[in-house]
């Protein structure tokens, strides 16, 4: 990823996490607001700012598995916390009855683009999980409003056309649009003695990228086939969809790439 891309995705991260404080901040003083009263908000928030807003932070602690941090994937799933804070402060839930669409929408197609690149998973486990999810948030709201007395859901038709707007988005968000990293087909090409290949192998599975990496060992018929239509010359070499990257640290840099 280019240097200026690379600080534009960190200023967009930033900015977002910035207005996701004040939105915390401003519930929690000003908890009795029409635009909040009734609705848990200010719990919510902060399960937000000191939970869910943290998950590719605390991601990229323990696992190491980028090079650099995946600002925009960051920014990605900041976004959808982001338009459902907003929608409380500009009191557009309120003030326009089917408002709420659009962030189950977004939210629900930001947040599995978001898993699949966190976490390497197909688009069917992405989308599946993802709406798994939005379905449990949506039994959460109607338990809460049953047991506590909050009024977040309107109505059956509410909830249907939450979990309706959340499957199109999800939908849309992971099978239309431009390809990305995360829908390539990668090849690592290796030779079981090699000890460049074998590092590589062990960073790949360190960092959790062996279900999105195929394996194709030169020495077996099929991998020497593909390696041979490729034009590769030496191993360790990834197929990154587009070229091959070649060498022991050209191929452990672009590994540190992926999902950002």
């Amino acid at each position: 990823m280019s240097e200026p891309r690379q600080a534009a995705g960190a200023a967009l991260d930033l900015a977002l996490r910035l207005h996701l404080g004040y939105f915390l901040a401003e519930v929690l003083t000003h908890p009795r607001d029409p635009r909040f009263a009734g609705k848990a908000i200010p719990v919510r928030n902060l399960l937000i700012v000191g939970g869910l807003s943290l998950l590719f932070p605390a991601l990229h602690l323990v696992r190491r598995r980028w090079r650099r941090y995946p600002f925009w994937t960051d920014a990605l799933w900041l976004s959808l916390f982001w338009l459902d804070m907003a929608g409380n402060s500009l009191d557009l839930y309120d003030r326009h009855r089917h408002f709420d669409l659009l962030p189950h929408f977004h939210g629900t197609g930001a947040g599995a683009i978001a898993m699949r690149r966190g976490f390497v998973l197909s688009r069917r486990r992405a989308f599946w999980l993802t709406n798994a999810l939005h379905a449990l948030l949506e039994a959460q709201e109607l338990a809460t409003d049953v047991l506590f007395g909050t009024h977040n859901v309107r109505g059956w038709w509410d909830t249907a056309g939450d979990l309706i707007a959340g499957l199109l988005g999800s939908g849309s968000y992971l099978w239309v649009g431009r390809t990305t990293w995360a829908d390539r087909d990668y090849v690592l090409f290796h030779r079981i003695a090699d000890l460049d290949s074998a590092a590589v192998r062990r960073e790949i599975a360190a960092r959790g990228l062996k279900p999105l990496i195929d394996f194709q060992n030169i020495d077996s018929e099929e991998g020497r086939q593909q390696f041979q239509a490729r034009k590769g010359t030496r191993v360790p070499a990834l197929w990154d969809g587009e070229g091959l990257v070649i060498g022991r640290p050209a191929v452990l840099a672009r590994l540190g790439d992926l999902g950002t």
